[in-house]
Order: C-alpha cells, then sequence, then structure tokens
C-alpha cells in the first residue's frame, strides 16, 4: 500500500508540470495528484516473450517504452530470426507491454 503524507506542499514541487495547488483542493485531489505523479515517476515497462505466445524465457523491463521496444527488437533478431516485425506481432507485443511500479 502507497501511503502518502499531504503536508504543506509548495509551488516549487510541481514546478514545470503547470499544476499549482490552492487552498480549495480538498485533500483527497492532491494525494491523487501526488499519487499519479509518483507513479510515472516510477513506473516501469515489462514485457515477457512468453506472453506473446512464444516458448521463451525471456523478459526484460525499462523506465520508459521506447527503450523497452529496442530491447525486445534485438531479443527477437537474436533469439528468434526475426529481422522484419509485421504488423500482427507489432500488435501482440504492443499489448503484451505492461507499465507496473515494481
Amino acid at each position: 500500500m502507497l501511503t502518502i503524507q499531504i503536508g504543506r506542499i509548495t509551488e516549487r514541487l510541481f514546478a514545470g508540470l503547470d499544476i499549482f495547488l490552492k487552498p480549495e483542493v480538498g485533500a483527497s485531489q492532491a494525494y491523487i495528484l501526488i499519487y499519479s505523479f509518483t507513479i510515472d515517476i516510477m513506473a516501469k515497462y515489462k514485457f515477457k516473450c512468453s506472453d506473446i505466445g512464444m516458448n521463451c524465457s525471456f523478459s526484460a523491463d525499462e523506465k520508459n517504452r521506447e527503450d523497452l521496444v529496442k530491447k525486445i527488437a534485438e531479443h527477437a533478431k537474436g533469439a528468434h530470426q526475426i529481422n522484419e516485425i509485421s504488423p500482427e506481432l507489432k500488435t501482440k507485443v504492443d499489448s503484451a507491454i505492461k507499465k507496473s511500479l515494481f
């Protein structure tokens, strides 16, 4: 369970995000805002070859989706001799990429 203490939140915390909390913003709204912000910072993208029906134990995770896709493409080429990704395979891979906190 993720617990965030909400005390005095300064504009500096959200500088560059164009998010400024006003006194009338309730604590639950502030909690949701901070929780969403935290998830985006801490999230990882994960992929398993077995999730697209391959008999393969490869799995990978990266902080951003683009880096993960590069890693998947390298694996597909080296381990499965897939040099060109078909639209069908791309759809399968895209749907198998998961976003998670851990």
